[in-house]
């Protein structure tokens, strides 16, 4: 069973600001997502920061449902990216750049579409 806990998710304030400046990124809109790799000694693993835009939702509800269902959705396909990282950690930020709310299966579409060229992309590294 996959999980989505707290050491699966980006906190590191330096982690967050390397991603920002110096990072790649993707879109499939509404989701966009960005990444760095870096090499690592310990296991490998994949570190999500999950954004949506108080900009565009002002409701706080709105907001967690979004992250919610982005969370859910990577959470139900982390396993495209696991099994191509080898001595690498991921960081990875999945952005939501909607106007509106969206469904769910929408929203999964669009992600594992972003994943899958970012497995792609490990690949190539």
């Amino acid at each position: 069973m996959t999980t989505f806990s707290k050491p699966d998710r980006l906190c590191s304030k330096i982690a967050i600001e390397k991603l920002f400046t110096a990072s790649k990124s993707k879109s499939s809109f509404p989701i966009k997502i960005s990444w760095t790799i870096l090499k690592s000694q310990e296991k490998p693993s994949v570190k999500v920061l999950i954004v949506v835009s108080k900009r565009n939702f002002k409701s706080a509800v709105k907001r967690n449902l979004l992250k919610r269902r982005l969370r859910e959705s990577y959470r139900k396909n982390q396993e495209l990216l696991i099994p191509q990282l080898t001595d690498k950690v991921l960081n990875l930020a999945i952005f939501f750049s909607g106007k509106e709310a969206i469904p769910q299966a929408i929203i999964e579409q669009h992600l594992v579409k972003l994943l899958r060229f970012l497995r792609a992309e490990i690949d190539k590294d």
